[in-house]
């Protein structure tokens, strides 16, 4: 019996000093390897301690020893674990408390274990990434594939080379139904109706430097059966073929010297209500003006409201020469203002002519034009006004005032005012682009 007492008692001597033993051993063991053994289910906390160890706030080298780091002060949350050998870690799920972790961890181990720090954030920043050679590109011209030397080897790129745009192309299109007021006297004939409106312009500009070409080719034509026309299948309320350029050349500010060319005539022909008689047609008349002088523009676009905008254009011309030739002599020349028994007229002069464009936002729009020219004896002035509202992205209603100044024709009897007015309310589709 005192055998089995003493041979227990040896046993639990040696079982102390084996426990004893083992637990000096994991004290000398670096606390990255036996921190490992409890994170077993932290998968990013594991990761962090066996990559090499970056300190934070140091400026002395790793190399002349261990750091002199006072403690810092740590959060009442943290006091615990400063107490423990090692920090327990639980089953963590969340990626984001196994971050949040992990920083613990390195954190205390800055002054609680220094010696497994490899490198400090002072001495890696002279190896990191240098930027300085990178440059914006100051050339304004874009080539589409230059890129840095030192980045690519651009030998191996095909870059675009992307071409300067100097040419601008633009049109407008309306087929429209219409209400159409036309007074008794309107130099090219017709009546009040309902009719069918089709208009299109088509603007061609080139834009280089101080120079300023624009071109265009507008078509307007409304078309309707008249109720009390008995002779003609179809009349004619407004039929408008149209060609203009104008050359600029920078001088200062928003002025250029300006070149300015226009011709304009009619498609159809036209004839006066519930008769044969011809009022206009093809070539019959054809105006021709050109001018010199001073051309003002405007283009101003909205910061605030999306879509508003101003167009504004107006040429001065001190010296302008007008033609009217009819290639016909059985139309009503006298409507037209040519004398008796000619159909050809050469006037000299000088000419104004405007043009606006007030967008008030992405739907609602004022167009306006003015024409006049005078040889200081006659005067003929046209002032143009049309409000456009676009109630889709197709389709649209428009109110129209046409009001024309020709004292060089021959007035109807009865007539006194040479004030010609012609108006309409459309709606029907337009299209812009």
């Amino acid at each position: 019996m005192m055998r089995i007492r003493y041979f227990l008692t040896l046993l639990l001597i040696c079982s102390l000093g084996l426990a004893s033993k083992i637990k000096a051993q994991e004290s000398d063991m670096p606390l990255s390897e036996a921190d490992s053994m409890h994170v077993a289910s932290g998968r990013l906390l594991m990761n962090y301690l066996r990559l090499p160890l970056v300190a934070e706030n140091s400026t002395t080298p790793l190399s002349d020893g261990l750091w002199k780091i006072a403690t810092p002060s740590i959060p009442q949350r943290l006091e615990p674990l400063t107490h423990r050998p090692l920090i327990p870690v639980p089953d963590l799920s969340d990626a984001m408390l196994e971050v949040e972790l992990a920083r613990r961890v390195l954190s205390n181990l800055q002054y609680r274990r220094l010696d497994l720090f490899s490198y400090s954030r002072t001495q890696l920043e002279p190896y990191g990434p240098d930027y300085s050679y990178i440059r914006p590109h100051s050339d304004p011209s874009i080539d589409g594939g230059e890129l840095s030397d030192q980045l690519l080897n651009t030998g191996k790129i095909h870059g675009v080379t992307l071409k300067p745009r100097y040419w601008f192309f633009g049109m407008e299109t309306a087929l429209q139904f219409s209400q159409n007021y036309i007074s008794e006297n309107w130099y090219k004939g017709g009546s009040s109706n309902l009719n069918i409106m089709f208009t299109n312009l088509i603007t061609r500009e080139y834009r280089r430097g101080k120079v300023r070409w624009k071109n265009e080719l507008e078509n307007r034509l409304s078309i309707f059966n008249g109720a009390k026309d008995t002779v003609n299948r179809y009349s004619v309320a407004e039929d408008l073929f149209r060609l203009r350029s104008n050359y600029g050349y920078h001088a200062f500010k928003g002025w250029y010297y300006s070149f300015d060319i226009e011709m304009r005539t009619q498609l159809l022909t036209n004839r006066a209500e519930n008769s044969l008689k011809i009022q206009s047609a093809f070539l019959a008349p054809l105006i021709y003006n050109t001018g010199i002088g001073m051309k003002y523009e405007l283009d101003t676009k909205s910061k605030r409201v999306y879509g508003r905008s101003v167009k504004m254009g107006i040429f001065l011309s001190p010296v302008s020469y007008n033609l009217k030739w009819s290639i016909r002599e059985d139309i009503d020349l006298a409507r037209h203002g040519f004398p008796e028994g000619k159909t050809i007229v050469h006037q000299f002069g000088a000419a104004i002519k405007t043009e606006l464009v007030w967008n008030f936002d992405s739907r609602l729009s004022w167009h306006s034009r003015l024409y006049a020219t005078t040889t200081y004896r006659n005067t003929v002035a046209e002032f143009e006004n049309a409000l456009n509202l676009s109630l889709t992205r197709l389709l649209s209603t428009r109110i129209y005032m046409y009001l024309r100044y020709d004292d060089s024709v021959s007035l109807p009897e009865g007539k006194s005012s040479y004030l010609q007015v012609n108006e309409l309310v459309s709606i029907g589709l337009y299209y812009r682009w």
